[in-house]
């Protein structure tokens, strides 16, 4: 069970349906749960919609992806910082005032990994992914403070065959993440693999 609200009780199953039903008659709404379905509280809204899987075949370079959602806040980053990089310009208020950024500003670890989880909730969703091969250009552009709502923006800019397994292919890509004023926080090309529908196709 999910739980109650204003006393109504709503399995899984019936919200599972619900959720469905509602994503085909309209899949680009953003429903209104019916009564007794509490709302969701995660701060990075899931791509929720039916989509189908795309391999190497169905991927073009110059395909361009905008989503997600995920607002920042104060206590996250303080908690990130203190476990994985605890500069205190990221973990103490009163030092980060006396720091170049005149402000607590967030890890660019943690940055990167905010935009990380809107790209896998996103973009990746549908895409056969086996993985990454690393990273190239990753650039820290502007800090990430409290309050900030990022999104991220991804362009293919390369695609070829793996010549080593014929059953994947490399796809490389530009990532950005971007504020709520427009501003390139991050930015790095990631170095994809994905799986190809028919290895003996040219």
């Amino acid at each position: 069970m999910l739980g109650k609200a204003e006393g109504t009780t709503v399995d899984r199953a019936t919200t599972g349906y619900w959720r469905i039903l509602e994503r085909l008659r309209n899949p680009t709404a953003d429903p209104v749960p019916p009564s007794g379905l509490p709302r969701p509280t995660a701060s990075c809204h899931r791509m929720t919609h039916i989509t189908v899987m795309r391999y190497y075949e169905d991927i073009d370079i110059g395909d361009t992806h905008e989503f997600g959602s995920y607002h920042v806040t104060k206590a996250e980053i303080i908690e990130f910082a203190e476990q994985y990089d605890p500069q205190p310009f990221h973990t103490d208020e009163a030092a980060a005032e006396d720091s170049a950024f005149g402000e607590l500003v967030a890890s660019g670890w943690h940055t990167a990994a905010m935009c990380m989880r809107l790209l896998v909730d996103g973009p990746l969703q549908n895409r056969a992914s086996m993985g990454a091969r690393g990273v190239d250009e990753l650039r820290w552009k502007r800090p990430v403070r409290p309050g900030d709502t990022l999104s991220i923006r991804s362009e293919v800019v390369d695609k070829r065959v793996s010549e080593s397994d014929p059953e994947r292919g490399y796809v490389d890509s530009l990532l950005e993440g971007i504020t709520q004023d427009g501003d390139v926080v991050i930015s790095w090309i990631g170095l994809g693999m994905i799986a190809r529908r028919n290895s003996t196709e040219g």
